[in-house]
């Protein structure tokens, strides 16, 4: 389980309010396992509460996302779905990255490209069998 850190600044934050931002950035574990912590800054702009939210992962550089709205849920939820989408892209990239090694060394061919991602979120990817051609001397 990742370390869960909010910060407040600027800005009184209610136990309500924290706690609904530590559940939102817990939910965060299901997109990638390997979360080392979850910090989010919280701080008052003028008028607006903007919120940055600061991923570490396994294996990568922090994740870095913010938002800003008029009320701290909204702001929390508009960080949290771009950290989804992050955390998604950089499983994303990992994942194919494994796979096209992992198939190059079965001796699958060479990798051509990514076509797409199927359905249930793998990349179906088109590869081009090596031929050797050999030439007959007469």
């Amino acid at each position: 389980m990742p370390a869960i850190v909010v910060t407040a600044r600027d800005i009184r934050i209610t136990a309500r309010q924290r706690g609904y931002v530590e559940d939102k950035l817990e939910g965060l574990q299901k997109y990638f396992v390997g979360l080392k912590t979850l910090a989010a800054v919280v701080e008052q702009s003028g008028e607006e509460v903007e919120i940055h939210l600061r991923v570490s992962v396994t294996g990568g550089k922090p994740l870095v996302c913010s938002a800003r709205a008029k009320k701290i849920y909204q702001a929390v939820n508009l960080a949290c779905g771009r950290a989804e989408a992050l955390l998604r892209r950089f499983k994303e990239k990992i994942t194919s990255h494994r796979l096209a090694v992992t198939q190059k060394a079965a001796g699958g061919g060479r990798l051509e490209q990514v076509i797409s991602l199927a359905a249930d979120g793998e990349p179906e990817i088109q590869y081009r069998d090596e031929v050797l051609e050999t030439t007959r001397g007469t």
